[in-house]
């Protein structure tokens, strides 16, 4: 893979059979082209291709308005959330065997270099036109966006308490007891 800024470049394109099938337009076509011309320090696939990590957020927000109307992550982040993907956890929050501020999202139907999937993915969380258009959002709609800003708050909180640990255990290196004194 080449090392390009994807900010310097056209999104990549679909197979035209794929994008005769979907909307050109649709977040989802645009979120899979923005992923595949992504340099992979700050977007990739994951080894496996089933799931794909935002390793750099602040130089990937730096390049949503290329592919977006916006350049704003949390609204991305919601997107995936309306779209059904999910966000995948390190198994041991304060040891990850991956940096803490990487980000990685999953869908059955969003793989690499399978872009014949993209047209099963579809949206939910909402009921009716008026709240796909932008208008008030189910009630569904609303507690699955609560829900993910929750999220965004407990990996936010779950980041500092590592730093917390790292910094402490650099001031200290003995090991700790896991109490509060001070001294």
């Amino acid at each position: 893979h080449d090392s390009i800024d994807c900010a310097a470049i056209a999104p990549t394109p679909l197979p035209p059979w794929t994008a005769s099938k979907m909307d050109p337009q649709s977040f989802i076509v645009k979120a899979y082209s923005m992923i595949n011309s992504c340099v992979s320090d700050v977007c990739a696939w994951s080894d496996q291709g089933d799931s794909f990590i935002i390793k750099d957020q602040e130089r990937f927000t730096a390049l949503l308005p290329h592919f977006f109307k916006h350049k704003n992550f949390r609204s991305f982040v919601r997107q995936l959330n309306f779209y059904g993907f999910r966000k995948i956890r390190a198994e041991n929050s304060l040891l990850p065997s991956r940096p803490q501020h990487w980000a990685e999202f999953k869908h059955e139907s969003f793989k690499k270099e399978q872009p014949g999937l993209l047209k099963q993915i579809k949206r939910t969380g909402t009921t009716d036109q008026r709240g796909r258009e932008g208008g008030e959002l189910s009630e569904h709609g609303c507690l699955k966006e609560q829900v993910a800003n929750m999220q965004e708050r407990i990996d936010s909180l779950t980041a500092l308490v590592a730093r917390i640990v790292q910094v402490r255990s650099m001031i200290h290196p003995e090991p700790w007891s896991g109490g509060w004194s001070i001294g």
